[in-house]
């Protein structure tokens, strides 16, 4: 990891991004990077044997951008960079000192833990923790790294199409889309370009400085005709009523007596035999996980005290607060599944 760090600080990426089709050389790489030949044919052979970029064949050291390395010259594969380096991999190197501290236990508080130890902030969530000034790089770095994820997965509508939720609406006024805790808009959005002419408010809730940064962004939410709301979802929800309530990678980040409080929040403003609650999260398999829905359990374990739930684990934390699991749908290749909720 610290060698993508060396060669996103030297824009390494976006100089082999420019004339992608043209090979170059280590010397005009070095040239346009500002570092010493010798340094980055180093970096540049670590890098092609892992397969980030491309060595090419022929006399000479010359090397060509990859499918990965056009992605990490994106503001977006920079910031997931940075967001590893400066966050992840250190607490994560926390990790096994916290869990003999503790007597080998799961950790399920989210304000003490390695995350906590690593910065030297006790008693305070990541989530508080990036909303500080000082810590303004690495919020702007987290909202683009989940916009990031999105490159990699199949849309939320695509796993589970909403078509028969929304047939028949009428009046522009009425809640038709509340997305709670959405981030910069990304899942909003699609929904608008996929259903454009379909009648009813489309609002986007999250906390004020994360909706600041969807206003600076290119998203564009007025354009679309979408509703930002401030919203803190560990309060009561404004919004009552709507057709479709929906949380996206939200309750993974929180352990089970924290995510009871955002599920009663919402459950409290649905109709009962009207509103559907969406969730978008991963599944984890009763055998055959795959290595990366247990890499990111762990991750999230580790920095949050939460985890990734299997569907009996989902079903009794959604019950707890009155809901009724109706069906999980799930596309195996993209390791996504969407659970479909009413009030019970």
């Amino acid at each position: 990891m610290a060698f993508f760090i060396v060669a996103d600080d030297l824009q390494l990426f976006k100089q082999l991004d420019q004339r992608a089709s043209e090979p170059k050389t280590t010397s005009e790489l070095a040239r346009s990077c500002g570092a010493e030949p010798a340094l980055l044919g180093r970096i540049l052979r670590h890098l092609a044997s892992n397969g980030v970029i491309d060595e090419c064949a022929g006399e000479g050291k010359s090397y060509q951008s990859t499918e990965l390395s056009r992605t990490l010259a994106t503001p977006e594969g920079s910031s997931g960079i940075r967001q590893v380096a400066d966050v992840y991999t250190p607490v994560l190197g926390h990790m096994p000192e916290y869990l003999k501290a503790i007597g080998y236990k799961v950790p399920k508080d989210v304000e003490s833990g390695p995350f906590q130890r690593t910065v030297g902030r006790p008693g305070q969530a990541y989530f508080k923790w990036i909303q500080e000034p000082q810590n303004k790089r690495t919020a702007t770095d987290f909202n683009l790294l989940m916009k990031f994820t999105t490159r990699f997965r199949k849309s939320w509508m695509d796993v589970f199409p909403p078509d028969e939720l929304i047939q028949g609406q009428t009046g522009w006024d009425v809640p038709l889309l509340v997305d709670i805790g959405g981030g910069i808009g990304t899942d909003v959005m699609e929904f608008r370009r996929r259903y454009p002419d379909v009648p009813g408010k489309v609002v986007l809730q999250e906390l004020p400085a994360v909706l600041k940064s969807a206003k600076e962004s290119e998203t564009r939410l007025v354009d679309l005709s979408i509703e930002s709301q401030a919203y803190d979802f560990f309060l009561p929800q404004p919004v009552h009523g709507a057709r479709i309530y929906f949380l996206s990678s939200v309750l993974h980040d929180w352990p089970d007596q924290d995510a009871r409080k955002i599920l009663r929040n919402v459950t409290s403003a649905m109709t009962r035999g009207y509103t559907v609650l969406l969730l978008s999260e991963n599944v984890i398999p009763a055998t055959g996980c795959n290595p990366h829905l247990s890499a990111l359990d762990l991750t999230m374990m580790t920095l949050f005290g939460s985890q990734e739930r299997t569907e009996e684990h989902w079903r009794g934390l959604l019950e707890s607060e009155g809901l009724k699991l109706v069906m999980v749908y799930t596309i195996p290749s993209c390791l996504k599944s969407v659970l479909k909720l009413e009030k019970a």
